[in-house]
């Protein structure tokens, strides 16, 4: 895409047809008489779809996802996940958790994201790793311009368990998107005093009267781990055994628990509520919703998933760590149920991605458009333009596969200023449309237009 130095010219109006190429262009200007009742209404059915699609997001179970490697490294994770607000990597003797908060109105930048670490003090640094409830859905990353580094069919998990972090101890970590759940799984005659658990990155520990552990981080902030809640099944009933957090030397932390059978299993379930550090500020979004002819549901949208811990073979070639883009677009879809057949990440790994416009065709393809100011935003061969020369954003149009692992289309559209693409649409042959606004003079258009 060639680019030419001019003055920023207020955005208009631009709608496009896309076959495998541009066919046509309309630019409408756009009026500055208000919005009408309609689009008023528009906005509002938007607000209140995003409002209930975040809540149905807040529900779904955390998803974790495997590195592979031959060997295995003391700071390496075996599992990763990630999420609205959240990034989480473990081995068998830390929770490595990560928290991001969206700027406000008053801060130039995004808040520096905070760091929090469990450790398991005198774990099994051998102890097996293993994921549980294998989702039949599908992780896929189209990161960058280089398909080497383009991964598809990423198995998840809905569970991981490491085998013997202490003797006759296992930990499970699961949970749902705002809170994240580790069991620890006493055996019999087993000794739960053995664990203890220490926080790097908190600045102070302290009990509340409800009983909960509450974290000060540097920053202010609270993470607050609710009230263990411990049970023995009995006869195919959880039987509640009293618990609670115990404060030791050098701010350790372990658990006190009542008189129970220690001829049968004990289960310590304590949960953490980072939803109340971030104070209802997600950096992730879902920015647009689609359903197709069968049920299936799509969530397009954004996530800030730099992940910047260390992993065991990322999945990003030989770097040491995840480093997908600095705000890269996403895709989930999942059935009727609300069980998650896939989830695709594609941008540019070195400026931000957004998702505005989504639309699904009879075959189950997606179609999306945003913007992206990323040079190197994965493209096809077929792509109307593949380059991107300047340094403001560009529309981009993309279609993915019904199993969301084949990037079927992908290509900017834009001029030499600003381009934004805001919605999408496609008829029974195929051909998508999309809608967006524009600050380029020379946006592409034909003779026709």
């Amino acid at each position: 895409m060639k680019y030419t130095s001019h003055k920023l010219i207020t955005p208009v109006v631009f709608a496009a047809l896309f076959v495998a190429a541009i066919v046509g262009t309309i630019i409408i200007r756009s009026s500055d008489t208000g919005k009408t009742a309609e689009s008023t209404r528009e906005t509002e059915f938007q607000q209140t779809s995003e409002t209930s699609v975040e809540n149905a997001v807040a529900r779904l179970p955390l998803v974790f996802e495997a590195s592979h490697s031959g060997k295995r490294t003391e700071s390496a994770a075996d599992f990763v996940s990630r999420g609205a607000g959240y990034r989480l990597a473990l081995n068998p003797t830390e929770a490595v958790m990560s928290f991001e908060k969206n700027k406000t109105p008053e801060q130039e930048t995004a808040p520096v994201p905070a760091t929090l670490k469990m450790r398991l003090e005198k774990a099994n640094k051998r102890a097996k790793a293993a994921g549980e409830k294998a989702l039949t859905g599908k992780l896929n990353y189209f990161i960058g311009s280089d398909r080497k580094n383009w991964h598809t069919d990423v198995s998840a998990f809905q569970k991981v368990r490491y085998t013997a972090v202490y003797p006759g101890v296992d930990v499970i970590y699961y949970g749902k998107q705002r809170q994240l759940e580790y069991d620890f799984v006493v055996a019999p005659k087993a000794d739960p005093n053995q664990i203890e658990l220490a926080f790097d990155g908190a600045q102070s520990i302290n009990i509340s009267a409800e009983g909960a552990l509450i974290l000060q981080m540097p920053d202010g902030g609270e993470v607050q781990f609710e009230k263990p809640f411990s049970y023995q099944e009995v006869n195919g009933e959880r039987r509640e055994i009293a618990s609670r957090y115990a404060v030791k030397e050098n701010n350790r932390v372990g658990f006190e628990v009542a008189e129970y059978n220690r001829a049968e299993t004990l289960v310590i379930d304590p949960v953490l509520n980072y939803f109340t550090y971030l104070g209802g500020e997600l950096t992730d979004e879902a920015r647009a919703v689609a359903v197709d002819n069968t049920g299936n549901f799509y969530i397009g949208g954004n996530t800030n998933s730099a992940f910047n811990l260390p992993l065991l073979n990322p999945l990003r070639g030989q770097l040491s760590a995840i480093q997908l883009g600095e705000n890269d677009a996403f895709l989930s879809k999942f059935n009727a149920n609300g069980e998650l057949i896939f989830s695709t990440y594609f941008g540019g790994s070195n400026a931000p991605n957004e998702v505005n416009g989504l639309t699904v065709d009879s075959g189950g393809n997606a179609y999306l458009t945003g913007s992206t100011r990323a040079t190197d935003f994965p493209t096809t061969a077929n792509a109307f333009d593949n380059t991107k020369a300047d340094s403001s954003r560009d529309a981009f149009v993309v279609k993915l596969g019904a199993a969301g692992n084949n990037l079927l289309y992908s290509s900017f559209f834009g001029g030499n200023s600003l381009d934004v693409g805001n919605a999408i649409t496609v008829n029974e042959t195929g051909r998508a449309f999309i809608a967006g606004e524009t600050a380029s003079v020379n946006l592409p258009i034909t003779v026709n237009a």
